[in-house]
């Protein structure tokens, strides 16, 4: 690489924090958060960015500040909308940070607690905690608990970054967590439903728009109860909790059976991946 271009990357990318988080998709402010007494460009760098979650309708300022090498790193969230005195149980301390894992900060009496993500312990790097504050005004504008990790595993299989579009959207249920996301092949348009427990550990994925297109039950991989089949156990009046796979699985094989139908509509054969 010649001088000119490695000083021009040194200057688009000046440490590797900067590198992963603009190669995942992010276009935040970056700047140097020099450390007391220090008069050179180690230590701390942070990136701010404006962000309009799915389905939201406020935009929030979230800041990263992480490590120059990016393995660790923590999140705020500002926003005028927001209340002055936040509340711990809702996924952010008193200061704004975001909490970055999904064990609720309870006491030995029971009480929430606040403890102020510090950059030295954070558990995650830049990306987690970049897409973990995305994921936190996500939540808020879609009334859904941040502490909800099947939410937390279909939020960050979405492109959590933006620069694919993933139309889908949360519904709030008393029993299980349902997400229903709208998927088009070669002019077939999907609307899938996933059910799943709370922790993302069983789901199962249903599409009713797509039963006029079989004439057997199980035809397609698709039964008339509009459950689809992703699994040798899966059947027609299969349950969630007894029959179902994990969430990150489930999401995976949906989409790819989305497209496999899309085929076996127009040239009657299915494809196997």
């Amino acid at each position: 690489m010649s001088q000119t271009k490695l000083m021009q990357k040194n200057k688009e990318f000046p440490c590797k924090a900067a590198r992963r988080y603009h190669n995942s998709g992010g276009v935040g402010k970056f700047e140097w958060v020099r450390l007391r007494g220090s008069y050179n460009k180690e230590g701390k760098v942070c990136f701010t960015e404006n962000y309009l979650p799915l389905n939201g309708r406020i935009t929030y300022t979230i800041k990263i500040i992480s490590t120059g090498f990016g393995d660790k790193a923590i999140a705020k969230v500002c926003s005028k909308h927001l209340p002055s005195a936040y509340e711990t149980s809702n996924g952010m301390d008193e200061e704004g940070h975001i909490i970055l894992d999904f064990k609720k900060p309870i006491d030995r009496h029971g009480n929430f607690e606040s403890k102020v993500p510090r950059l030295k312990n954070s558990p995650t790097d830049i990306i987690h905690a970049w897409h973990r504050a995305r994921f936190w005004c996500w939540a808020r504008e879609n009334n859904c608990d941040p502490y909800s990790q099947a939410a937390w595993i279909f939020f960050k299989n979405s492109d959590p970054s933006g620069r694919e579009f993933y139309d889908w959207h949360y519904e709030q249920s008393q029993r299980f967590e349902r997400f229903n996301e709208e998927i088009s092949v070669g002019g077939y348009n999907f609307t899938i439903t996933y059910v799943s427990t709370e922790d993302g550990g069983r789901c199962l994925s249903y599409c009713h728009d797509m039963l006029n297109y079989i004439s057997d039950d199980g035809d397609g991989h698709l039964f008339k109860s509009g459950t689809i089949c992703l699994g040798g156990n899966i059947g027609g009046d299969s349950g969630v909790c007894d029959d179902g796979y994990d969430l990150e699985w489930v999401i995976y094989r949906s989409r790819y059976w989305a497209v496999a139908f899309a085929y076996w509509c127009e040239y009657g054969n299915w494809i196997d991946p």
